[in-house]
């Protein structure tokens, strides 16, 4: 993969990455609540998860009780493990911005692209569609931790 320069932004208040742009192409949307960014869908909107704290400079993790994301950014990648400590399933959902392709690559590998920018995360569990572009969903079980690796490049 090409040497991609990231840029990000984090909504500290409710621990949410409401924006990814590869070679100023953004990817993930940063629409207002459930039509923007990562987040764990709650009650009225997402999941307030506002303990954020740097645990280094390349490492965030934003919290709450019973939940745990953890952002990892590395120069052309970045990894997130999601720790849920509930009993019950959580559906973890990534709103796309709505210029983004989407292609299914195996089961659970999906390829997004946006002109020659180039974005694939692992594993996703299921595609639908969102009130501005395509969103990923994936599941973590209760108890359980998931990991989702972001490669970025280009065409």
């Amino acid at each position: 993969m090409a040497n991609v320069p990231w840029r990000w932004a984090c909504v500290i208040l409710v621990g949410v990455l409401s924006g990814v742009c590869i070679h100023g192409k953004q990817f993930i949307s940063n629409g207002i609540g459930t039509s923007g960014g990562t987040f764990i869908p709650g009650f009225l909107g997402p999941r307030s998860l506002s303990d954020v704290r740097a645990l280094g400079p390349n490492c965030l993790s934003c919290s709450d009780n019973d939940v745990t994301l953890l952002f990892t950014f590395h120069e052309t990648a970045m990894d997130w493990a999601i720790t849920n400590r509930t009993k019950s399933a959580i559906p973890f959902h990534i709103a796309l911005n709505a210029h983004v392709n989407v292609q299914r690559d195996k089961d659970t590998d999906v390829i997004l692209s946006r002109g020659a920018s180039v974005l694939n995360i692992s594993p996703v569990d299921s595609l639908t569609n969102g009130e501005e572009g395509k969103v990923l969903e994936i599941k973590v079980e209760g108890g359980q931790t998931r990991h989702i690796h972001l490669d970025a490049g280009q065409k």
